[in-house]
Order: structure tokens, then C-alpha cells, then sequence
């Protein structure tokens, strides 16, 4: 991203200003990583926009001190893709098999950030121990936009990237190789390659999802567990229906118990 070169040489990415939170490994292990996916993509320039917050810098993105020092860190350095590495030890008071706690991460970390500053967040969290799902709650996938779950086989040179959810439509998978050019105290170069594509299924081919869909997901992006009035949800929907299609949708997810009403405004049902 911060180079502008095609990912895996093949898909075009927009070129901008990265920051990561590092979270998980010390900055040494992340600097040994940096410099050899570097080698292996050719990039020779040193002055590029990437940005990295250390493990020991690291606080609960849900404290507020913490958060302030996130958002200057943005506005500073100018970051559109902010990567964190990895979730949990951020969020140490969210027990992440509790909906209420992991939906607390989206309204009170990630969304304002994303409407404050146009950025684009994203975020790694592990797997149960079969490898077959996320741990914790299901709300880390219904709550976000874009879900990929990346597989690799035991000590396989290869994984594969599943795009798990879309709300634009799902794409096919990607299986890519690696290749780890080592010494005897570090890695010194990893080279990344695609060695396969499924068939192109998304943007564009994929059957695109229906006006009420669109309008579905809307509102269940904005309602949390905060009354939200009918007036304020008509306006943030506004511009993607009229208000007699977004009172129909409104309706038909109180009827499917996805959301709760009363005369205050609606909230999100929590319990399903």
C-alpha cells in the first residue's frame, strides 16, 4: 500500500499512508519482518509512509487517553489504513465471547474513527484451536464490512484467502505462495506469489445485493444499544432510498427481531 505496487503483482492498490499497532510481537521481530518482505518486493526507498506504534507503546483502544493518542497519531502522519496487530491485547477489558463487549470495540473505537477521518481499519484476530472459525462472538463478523480468513496447512510454503464476507459481494479465493530466504540468526528476504485464483466472483459479476439489502445493512451499522429516533435514521439513510422504503425496512427487521422499537427510537437486539 504505502509503495502503490500491485498486490501479488496482479491487483492494483491505492497508494497512501499506512499505520500499524503492533500489538503482538516486539519491534524487533517487526522490523527483521519489514526489511525482508521489503527485499522481496524490490523496494529500496526508505522514506516511505509507514508508521508503526510498538507493542510497548500499546494501550485499551477503549481508554480515552489512548484513543486521543491514536487520533493525533492519524491526523500527524496523515494515515488512511490502519492496521491492529492483533485485537485482543488492545481490548483487555472486553471479554470477546461476550456480543455487548465485542460491540463495544465497533461503536465506541472503530466507527468513529472510520466517520471522523475516512480511514479504513483493519484488524487480525486468531482462530479457535480447529482452525475452522474466529474466536469469541460472532459479532466481530456482523459487525464488519470485510472478513478474510487466510488458512495454511501445518508447515505448507502456501496459504489461501478466504473472503468470507462482502457487503459488496463476495470475491474467490486466492491461494498464495511464500518464500523464506534465511540466515542462521534471521529471515533475510520473503517473497509472496500468486499461485492461484478462483473464479472471479465478486464486484461486478456477482449478483449485486437489492436496494433494501443496501439499506438493511445501513441501519444495522448504525443502531447499537442506544435508543436511536426514527428522524435520525431516515437522515444517515437518506441518500440511499425513500423514506417510505427505509420505514419498510425498518419494519421488516422488527418483525425478523433484528431490531427493537419503541417510542424513543430503535436499538439493536442484542440477544440473537
Amino acid at each position: 500500500i504505502v509503495s502503490g505496487k500491485k498486490y501479488l503483482g496482479k491487483f492494483r492498490v491505492k497508494k497512501c499512508a499506512v499505520g500499524i499497532i503492533s500489538a503482538e510481537n516486539h519491534k524487533k521481530i517487526d522490523k527483521i519482518r519489514l526489511k525482508a518482505i521489503m527485499r522481496g518486493l524490490k523496494i529500496r526507498k526508505k522514506d516511505l509512509p509507514l508508521y508503526i506504534l510498538p507493542r510497548e507503546n500499546c494501550g485499551d483502544i477503549l481508554e480515552p487517553q489512548f484513543r486521543l493518542m491514536i487520533e493525533d497519531f492519524i491526523l500527524k502522519k496523515e494515515i488512511k489504513v490502519l492496521f491492529i496487530d492483533t485485537i485482543n491485547p488492545v481490548t483487555p477489558q472486553v471479554d470477546d465471547n461476550k456480543a455487548k463487549d465485542v460491540t463495544r470495540i465497533y461503536n465506541e473505537f472503530f466507527k468513529p474513527l472510520v466517520d471522523k477521518y475516512k480511514i479504513t481499519i483493519c484488524f487480525f484476530h486468531h482462530t479457535d484451536k480447529k482452525a475452522t472459525s474466529f474466536l469469541g462472538s460472532m459479532k466481530f463478523r456482523a459487525n464488519s464490512d470485510v472478513v478474510y480468513f487466510i488458512d495454511r496447512k501445518g508447515l505448507e510454503s502456501k496459504y489461501t484467502i478466504y473472503n468470507e464476507k462482502n457487503r459488496e459481494g463476495e470475491i474467490g479465493s486466492l491461494e498464495v505462495g511464500v518464500e523464506f530466504t534465511n540466515n542462521k540468526k534471521e529471515t533475510k528476504e520473503i517473497k509472496l506469489f500468486l499461485l492461484k485464483q478462483s473464479e472471479q466472483r465478486g464486484i461486478g459479476t456477482v449478483k449485486r445485493k437489492t436496494k433494501s439489502q443496501l439499506i438493511e445493512d445501513k441501519i444495522l451499522s448504525i443502531t447499537t444499544n442506544q435508543r436511536k429516533p426514527r428522524n435520525e435514521i431516515l437522515q444517515l439513510c437518506c441518500d440511499m432510498g425513500s423514506k417510505s422504503t427505509i420505514d419498510r425496512v425498518l419494519g421488516e427487521l422488527v418483525f425478523r427481531k433484528k431490531l427493537l422499537v419503541n417510542d424513543e427510537g430503535y436499538t439493536k437486539n442484542e440477544t440473537i
